[in-house]
């Protein structure tokens, strides 16, 4: 986990999103959906099959053990997502490019980030009660100040405009139903984030794959262990003690745990056993970097440690204790992983590489990913060469199945255009309208179908559509679309428990970029010294929203 490298990638991503666009201007006498459709191919279907299998071990047994239910959610909220794609462009026709923006951009980056952990009642817990998680909160405030300066900025500039040049540039505005449409396109855009989140079952497996298949090219056979289900984990959370899932704060007031308060998860229970190798890892960090400014500090976690340990011996105690039912024994399981953590902090190697094991084991999110990690140690495997080679990569597999939802609605939307526009010919010949039903009516003089033609594929040019070439700048644009998610997976990875704050991170580096590659296309030419200073106001403010959240991801590692 390293919160500061996550934000790169994320701005890799924006990068890329912002950038996408660019070879499509390389594209000639394509419809808009013919040229979308084929880079589509690429952005939805090829790339994501092509980076998964280049960078796993065995995406198919991944996907092929991928429940049903997950498969769905996974799915259909890429289908969602589609949605609000197609009717951006409806909100930057009835809003205009400034105020559509800010509205679409803000519902779908707020959305977006706050209701995965909202939905796994984790809203308060993660993000209220913790001073990181307050600084994650934050970041989103700031992003969303800066989404608006960024919309003032574009009002300026459009405020600046003649009255012509207004009309040509929002033909229809319509603010009532420009706002439905922003809203509606904002919710179905954050469904993204909503798909990735619903695939945290195909980013476990997907880890616990490689772990395996990279130890076995070491030769050494390891197991993959298989979480518990939910009905096996239940017996034990129901011998332990709510007050040990109480945040010191409350603890310290003597205050009873909330009857509003999250339930606790097996996610918890190992949390508790791991929290004091976590202690002592901060100590030896802060111990090591000799700051004078971290006494208060190190007194704190010194302090801390005995309650830390002994909620943890509560723990195992209660394991235990629990009843011997269900398959899955998670009692005996959880008191077996306490041991092991154990042998593993009392190796006689050096500290660091034990500390590093410690750390890769507590940062992973389940049991089932903990105990196969402990037994490619176990099995004399390079543990820590194998997470850092695999660690990276596992969100590729979720891409294949988000990104084919999201190419079923525009596989569905182009192709009906192709048919009212009578353009699918223009995959297949580079004659220019030959195979339009408008040919015919042109080749006999009719003015009004010879200009309409000449509209739709530019038929009064006589040479050759530049078939290959197109191809080739849409499959460029493709990719180039892709790799903003091949970025956002790889940063994802390293935000640890607020991987979901990477939603805001991804939209602020897209404003950015686009803003940037605006500017560097003369977008803003002739724009007053005040739009600019507002851009480049709201795009410092960006860049700070994503430095505040990367920092509240830092503190909370």
């Amino acid at each position: 986990m390293n919160p500061i490298l996550g934000v790169f990638f994320h701005w890799l991503g924006g990068l890329a999103s912002g950038s996408f666009y660019v070879p499509y201007k390389g594209v000639k006498r394509w419809s808009w959906e013919t040229y979308w459709l084929v880079g589509g191919f690429f952005s939805w279907l090829i790339a994501p099959w092509f980076f998964a299998i280049l960078k796993t071990t065995d995406v198919l047994t991944v996907l092929s053990e991928t429940p049903g239910h997950v498969w769905f959610y996974t799915y259909l909220f890429g289908l969602l997502w589609g949605f609000g794609g197609l009717t951006f462009g409806l909100t930057m026709r009835y809003l205009g490019m400034s105020l559509g923006m800010a509205v679409a951009l803000g519902y779908c980056t707020v959305f977006g980030m706050l209701i995965p952990p909202i939905y796994r009642g984790e809203f308060t817990s993660k993000l209220i009660d913790p001073v990181h998680g307050r600084w994650v909160l934050a970041g989103l405030g700031v992003c969303l100040v800066g989404i608006i300066i960024t919309a003032l900025a574009g009002h300026t500039k459009e405020g600046e405009m003649s009255e012509e040049d207004k009309l040509e540039t929002v033909k229809e505005f319509n603010f009532k139903k420009g706002i439905l449409v922003a809203t509606f396109s904002g919710i179905m855009s954050a469904c993204f984030a909503f798909g990735l989140s619903s695939g945290d079952f195909i980013r476990e497996t997907t880890l616990k794959v490689d772990m395996v298949n990279s130890a076995a090219k070491e030769g050494k056979h390891v197991a993959r262990a298989y979480q518990p289900a939910d009905e096996d984990v239940k017996p034990l959370l129901a011998v332990l003690p709510k007050e040990l899932f109480q945040n010191e704060d409350d603890a310290r007031k003597d205050k009873a745990p909330s009857k509003t308060a999250k339930d606790p998860t097996l996610s918890d229970v190992t949390a508790l056993i791991e929290r004091p190798y976590v202690i002592q890892r901060k100590i030896a960090e802060l111990t090591d970097a000799k700051v004078a400014a971290s006494d208060a500090q190190l007194t704190k976690l010194q302090a801390e440690l005995p309650k830390a340990q002994a909620k943890a011996d509560a723990v195992i105690a209660a394991a235990a204790a629990a009843p011997k039912s269900g398959g899955a024994l998670v009692g005996g399981r959880v008191i077996d992983y306490a041991k092991r953590l154990a042998a593993v902090a009392g190796e006689s190697k050096d500290l660091k590489i034990v500390q590093e094991k410690l750390k890769i084991v507590q940062e992973m999110s389940t049991l089932a990913e903990k105990e196969t990690a402990l037994a490619v140690s176990e099995a004399g495997a390079n543990l820590i060469a194998i997470h850092d080679r695999h660690s990276l990569w596992t969100g590729l597999p979720v891409l294949i199945i988000v990104l084919l939802g999201g190419f079923t609605t525009n596989f569905i939307w182009c192709i009906l255009l192709n048919w009212r526009n009578k353009t699918g010919y223009q995959y297949f010949t580079s004659k220019p309208g030959q195979q339009s039903p408008l040919s015919k009516a042109a080749a006999l003089q009719a003015e009004s179908a010879h200009d309409t033609a000449a509209l739709l594929d530019g038929r009064t040019d006589k040479t050759p559509v530049p078939l290959l070439t197109n191809y080739i700048f849409s499959a460029l644009a493709g990719v180039t679309w892709y790799f903003q998610f091949f970025f956002y997976s790889m940063g994802e990875t390293q935000m640890g428990q607020y991987k979901f704050s990477s939603w805001t991170l991804h939209m602020a580096s897209i404003i950015i970029f686009s803003s940037i590659w605006g500017l560097a296309l003369h977008e803003w030419k002739g724009a007053s010294s005040k739009a600019r200073r507002l851009l480049f106001l709201g795009l410092a403010v960006l860049v700070t929203s994503t430095l505040v959240i990367g920092y509240g991801n830092y503190l909370g590692r």
